[in-house]
């Protein structure tokens, strides 16, 4: 078996149980390749807006992007180009202090999100994994989120 698919498997059980129906999310992976999951629980995300984010890494290009952001923020990210947002998978605790910041807001419990298919990473209309996961006790370090922040806003204010 193909390691790499022991480990989508895991990490695709676990996104499921934060459903109380697990079932549900792969059916919504199955049929619309993004399932809507509850935040807080098991992972809460960071929203960085797609003009942040391109700040931050010097690159309008998704590829770059994915590699800048591998890079520096060691987690999974999700890119939604629809909404023209990423979400970076973060662990549930650690939202305070959380800056007040123009593209980056912290978004936890009582929210959903949609979490595109595991394995699924090429940039299209909908959803997909900007960074993808390596296991499940992976996730993005928010005092890394806040570097990268802190860059992106230098350099958009820089441009003004």
């Amino acid at each position: 078996m193909n390691p790499q698919f022991g480990t989508e498997r895991a990490v695709a059980e676990w996104l499921a149980s934060t459903l109380d129906d697990p079932d549900r999310a792969h059916g919504a992976w199955a049929i619309h390749r993004v399932a809507a999951l509850p935040l807080g629980r098991e992972f809460c995300v960071i929203r960085l807006s797609r003009e942040l984010v391109e700040a931050a890494t010097s690159s309008t290009d998704p590829s770059t992007i994915s590699d800048v952001l591998a890079e520096s923020l060691d987690g999974p990210v999700i890119c939604d180009p629809v909404c023209h947002r990423y979400y970076a998978l973060v662990p549930p605790t650690g939202a305070a202090p959380w800056p007040a910041t123009k593209g980056a807001e912290w978004v936890g419990e009582g929210t959903v999100v949609g979490i595109p298919e595991v394995g699924g990473m090429a940039p299209q209309l909908i959803t997909y994994w900007s960074v993808p996961f390596v296991s499940r006790h992976e996730l993005c370090d928010p005092g890394l989120i806040r570097d990268l922040v802190l860059v992106g806003e230098k350099r958009l204010a820089a441009s003004l």
